[in-house]
């Protein structure tokens, strides 16, 4: 009935501004796609993939799902993307009702992003989030938004949006799948293996592009093997072996799989170790040696067979041209050392080479420099408490004895270096060999692609081709001559001049005779072999120069002590050392059987002293936590022995720290009153007062005060030069970082008339 009110000219009227409209609506949307965003699209696709083919995956670290923007990268591509911004903003502008719109801001944002301009990306997709009808070009955006907050590190924006998203309804196919696969870069990039891991399966079913799949089925089978589920892991890396991977991925992926074998199993053991043989022996893989003696490393470490490994590990660093590769080996050898070797001083020697190759960028950086510094703190008191223990072993022999055992360690020591020759030496004839062969195959390849480009009019030479292996620029290192001189010169301002000898990292490894011998101008510019041309500079034999390292037999027994304060003197090395490393073993490696060895040596086969207590306490609470030893004797040795100390009272006293700290109060105003006594000479008054200390309050923070005191008390009441000497000396062994040593240092001096 309405209808037959309104006039038809108001209802054509009516139908035409609809139709005029809604043909208005299809024009902006037709133009918007086929015009702004289609040229926008086709170029952030065309830079994309000019990034893609850029990307250099290190297959030694697990994958990350999204390679990190990289600006200096990405600058390459900076016109496309000048382009993806003008040309989006285009549709936005001339027809901003279209429905593309919002997929235009996308793009924009998405050039931002690679810019590195952060700040407007961000903006841009919070925008689309929150101005946008579409769900979804705002769940697009939301995902976008997410991406950008991890390439900042702002974890808690992204867990902001992460969980923002979660709760999102309708989530397309697509969006969820870019979501799941998101959030596995994000744990992924903070190194949280596990979730990563599931995100990765949620995202996996949906993941159509063929290399985005390969890639998460590569990071999926890497990372349940660092899980050491070595299952899931076979399974992933034969499902990537089926879909066509590349060259590089294939390789890794199937040396990868024969190590993630069933090591209870002996015949899955056997044909592991024979794959990685045949990889090994395949000539294609010459140039990936490094790779496969690494894997190889792996699988005898799984094995246990720690000294193989090792060998494993070394011929890797020989062959890789990688310093991460190196570095990788190099750390690997340390924990070898270190936890199945028991050999501190190679363990600190390899972390200071992983540490010197290592890239400050790599996951596992901050890893190998802690460790590298606890060794290094370690290393110097263990091999303290070794040359002191050796010491005092020779010191007990006879002549003879002693005699003979200096000769069998020479002889280990020169045969050590016979064997590290000879195969280098091996290594470098079978290195030789590979490159002649590698210049054949190339010199094949190039004949054969020469033959190919006959008819071309220019001729460009192959960018692969390998230059000769002449003096002046063979492709491996030690075959050129400039090369090798421009190493030498690098090495000796990096780290001064050190002679070509065994632990030339250390200073106080070097022997004074190839230190003095050594001269760095004739060795800086001798590009040939003393031992191959059969010159010398000087009359030093080739021997000589082989075992430069090796210190003479007179010198070790010189260094034997005779006497009874020669012995004490490393007696008191062992205790203090002894304590330290324990100390170090215990706080910063947290490596309680080490801990253990140490202690238990300190307190059970020296005298006990100001730090007995605490060794003791610390022997009980480990084995209280470990159940691995009885707790009950290092308790009942404190409260017998040490009842007053501080370590007694935390075994049942809660408010022992309080206690200590009244203890300490008490003892300074002891300490204070034989200072004082001493500075009016009442030497007696002062000595009696400071053993008083001793008594009532054995552990204080003024012990170092209360030794210098007593051998200042020494130096006014006696005449024991000796005596007075040997005070001031322990008083330095013993508190080598008290406030006070320089002034004991002075003392000394003076008292040696220096």
């Amino acid at each position: 009935m309405l209808l037959q009110t309104v006039p038809i000219r108001y209802f054509l009227l009516w139908i035409l501004l609809s139709t005029l409209l809604s043909s208005c609506q299809i024009y902006h949307n037709i133009t918007a796609r086929y015009n702004g965003y289609f040229l926008a699209k086709e170029k952030m696709l065309e830079a994309e993939t000019a990034l893609a083919t850029t990307q250099q995956d290190n297959y030694n670290e697990i994958l990350q799902v999204y390679t990190k923007i990289d600006t200096l990268k990405t600058a390459s591509q900076k016109g496309a993307f000048e382009y993806v911004v003008k040309t989006a903003s285009i549709p936005i502008q001339r027809h901003p009702t279209s429905k593309w719109k919002d997929y235009c801001y996308l793009l924009v944002g998405k050039a931002r992003l690679y810019m590195g301009d952060f700040t407007n990306a961000t903006n841009t997709f919070k925008y689309v989030n929150t101005e946008s009808s579409n769900p979804d070009a705002r769940h697009q955006a939301l995902n976008w938004l997410l991406r950008s907050f991890i390439e900042m590190e702002e974890w808690r924006n992204a867990e902001y949006v992460a969980s923002f998203m979660s709760q999102e309804p309708l989530i397309s196919i697509e969006n969820a799948r870019d979501f799941y696969l998101n959030m596995a870069h994000y744990h992924r990039t903070r190194n949280q293996y596990a979730p990563a891991a599931a995100y990765l399966e949620k995202a996996l079913p949906d993941v159509k592009k063929k290399e985005m799949k390969r890639r998460v089925l590569f990071i999926l089978a890497q990372i349940y093997e660092k899980l050491g589920d070595n299952n899931k892991a076979y399974a992933y890396y034969n499902e990537l072996l089926r879909s066509n991977p590349n060259y590089d991925m294939e390789f890794v992926a199937k040396l990868s799989a024969s190590g993630t074998v069933d090591f209870s199993n002996p015949d899955a053991i056997e044909k592991g170790e024979k794959y990685l043989e045949k990889l090994l022996k395949d000539d294609k893989n010459i140039e990936l040696k490094d790779k496969i003696y690494a894997k190889m490393a792996i699988f005898e470490l799984n094995r246990k067979e720690y000294n193989k490994a090792i060998e494993f590990l070394e011929e890797a660093i020989f062959y890789s041209k990688s310093n991460s590769v190196k570095a990788d080996a190099f750390a690997q050898m340390g924990d070898i050392y270190h936890d199945n070797l028991h050999n501190i001083e190679k363990s600190s020697a390899s972390y200071d080479s992983a540490l010197a190759l290592a890239d400050k960028k790599a996951e596992n950086y901050k890893a190998i420099d802690r460790k590298h510094r606890i060794l290094q703190k370690l290393a110097k008191p263990y091999l303290n408490v070794q040359q002191a223990e050796r010491l005092l072993l020779l010191a007990e022999m006879d002549d003879s004895e002693r005699s003979q055992y200096v000769t069998t360690e020479i002889t280990k020591e020169k045969q050590a270096i016979d064997n590290q020759l000879a195969k280098e030496s091996k290594r470098q004839e079978q290195r030789k060999k590979e490159q002649a062969l590698l210049a054949v195959n190339q010199s094949n390849a190039n004949n054969f692609n020469a033959a190919n480009a006959q008819n071309n009019t220019i001729n460009t030479p192959s960018p692969n081709a390998l230059p000769s292996l002449t003096s002046g620029g063979g492709s491996f290192y030690f075959y050129n001559a400039n090369q090798v001189q421009n190493g030498k010169t690098e090495f000796f301002k990096t780290w001064g001049e050190r002679p070509p000898v065994d632990n030339w990292r250390l200073l106080s490894r070097i022997p004074a005779a190839a230190q003095s011998n050594f001269k760095v101008n004739d060795y800086l510019y001798n590009t040939t072999s003393t031992l191959d041309s059969g010159k010398s500079a000087t009359k030093t034999k080739p021997e000589d120069l082989k075992y430069a390292s090796v210190r003479p037999k007179a010198a070790r027994l010189a260094e034997i002590p005779d006497s009874k304060a020669g012995k004490d003197s490393l007696k008191r090395i062992m205790q203090e050392n002894l304590f330290l490393a324990g100390k170090i073993a215990y706080e910063d490696l947290l490596d309680y059987p080490k801990t253990i060895g140490f202690f238990e040596k300190f307190v059970n086969q020296y005298a006990p002293t100001s730090n007995t207590p605490e060794a003791l306490y610390i022997l009980q609470k480990i084995c209280a936590e470990t159940k691995t030893c009885d707790a009950t004797i290092y308790q009942q040795r404190l409260r017998e022995k040490f009842a007053k100390s501080v370590y007694t009272k935390l075994l049942d006293n809660k408010n022992a720290l309080s206690n200590s700290q009244k203890d300490n109060a008490e003892a300074e105003k002891l300490y204070m009153t034989a200072y004082t006594a001493y500075q009016l000479k009442d030497y007696a008054q002062a000595q009696t007062t400071l053993a008083a200390i001793q008594q009532q309050y054995g552990e204080n923070s003024y012990q170092d005060k209360i030794s210098l005191l007593q051998a200042m008390i020494l130096a006014k009441t006696s005449t024991d030069k000796t005596a007075i000497e040997q005070a001031l000396t322990d008083f330095l062994e013993l508190y080598k970082d008290s406030e006070l040593k320089g002034f004991a240092e002075k003392m000394l001096a003076t008292l040696k008339g220096k």
